[in-house]
């Protein structure tokens, strides 16, 4: 069982880059393969945006891959860092 109790602020910007992901390439940041979405997060790595679109600027899709990296840290601590 996860504990949300203790996210960091930090966790809303990586949810704003898999949203921002969505929107842009139509599809999810993970690739599912029949699991469960909250499985899916915990156990694939991020498909980066220039594998599902080369329509979108390479600066953008850097900034949004590295916002989904999974680390131990989050890459951007704030909303503004992000930005």
């Amino acid at each position: 069982m996860l504990d949300y109790k203790y996210a960091k602020p930090e966790v809303d910007v990586w949810v704003a880059a898999a949203c921002l992901y969505v929107m842009i390439t139509g599809e999810f940041a993970r690739n599912l393969q029949g699991q469960n979405p909250f499985v899916a997060v915990l156990q694939n790595d991020a498909v980066p945006v220039g594998d599902r679109t080369s329509a979108i600027p390479q600066p953008l899709a850097t900034v949004i891959d590295r916002a989904l990296m999974d680390n131990r840290e989050i890459y951007y601590k704030s909303a503004a860092e992000f930005k």
